[in-house]
């Protein structure tokens, strides 16, 4: 008897089911089609979109450090507004306007961060990568550090031409040496030349990091353009959405009709 009851129960309910969904078949194909058109529009209105890439690098400054000023950034929970980049970065507002999206790669390369943007379009982005060099170099931070290497680098390359002054004098000495002592002559001389090559070297790369007058350099290194949605997976899924919300609405607009005749 209670099985007689459950199938009479489902084949009630499958008659019901099938009854809604032949009275409402046209209003939720109206639905899905208002949902296909609302998610064409939306892909249309979205525009171009351009990724661009703005790299941080310094000679200077590890790379624990530079990424410890965008430590807000660092959180991919935390999608940051226009205002919260114009106050991290200490700029105008107006010049983070394109971005719609910012990322910060700190794993990519060894001695730099990367900012990843994403940009509505890219007639600012000289003002971006701007605001940005200028919020690291202006630092007082940063600018301590670099002072206080700068210094250390200085002392070391006077080290190094006082050490390379040494070996000229001796490499002269040498040379001026009796000719009956040649072996020993060329055994020194030898040696003390690969001493100031390697010297030169030090003192050469230290001279490049001197010539450095901010603790960063920025670099825009690329600017390509993202692709759009689809038009037909925006429309198929937002048909989809707006189909599944008026099933449902319907659904409990029958049953409270229902409810209301039998009482």
């Amino acid at each position: 008897m209670n099985t007689s009851n459950k199938e009479i129960d489902i084949f009630e309910l499958y008659l019901l089911v099938s009854r809604f969904f032949r009275k409402r078949f046209v209003i939720l194909l109206i639905i899905a089609v208002l949902g296909a058109a609302f998610g064409f529009v939306k892909v249309k209105m979205q525009g171009e979109t351009y990724q661009s890439r703005v790299i941080i690098k310094s000679d200077f400054i590890s790379k624990e450090n530079l990424s410890s000023m965008v430590l807000p950034l660092l959180d991919n929970d935390k999608q940051m507004t226009n205002t919260d980049l114009s106050i991290l970065f200490i700029a105008d507002e107006s010049v983070f306007k394109p971005v719609s999206k910012i990322n910060i790669d700190t794993l990519s390369l060894r001695d730099a961060i990367v900012f990843k943007l994403w940009l509505q379009d890219t007639t600012q982005l000289d003002d971006i990568t701007g605001a940005l060099k200028h919020y690291y170099n202006n630092s007082k931070e940063l600018q301590t550090q670099f002072s206080r290497l700068q210094t250390q680098n200085q002392y070391y390359v006077d080290a190094l031409k006082t050490e390379i002054e040494k070996i000229n004098a001796y490499q002269k000495k040498v040379l001026e040496v009796d000719q009956s002592d040649k072996g020993l002559i060329l055994t020194g001389f030898s040696g003390s030349s690969e001493e100031l090559v390697s010297l030169l070297e030090k003192q050469q790369k230290l001279e490049q990091k001197l010539h450095a007058k901010q603790p960063v350099s920025v670099v825009q290194n690329s600017v390509i353009m993202s692709k759009r949605s689809s038009f037909i997976v925006a429309m198929i899924v937002w048909a989809f959405i707006f189909g599944i919300i008026g099933l449902f609405i319907l659904l409990f607009i029958e049953l409270d009709r229902s409810a209301k005749r039998r009482a």
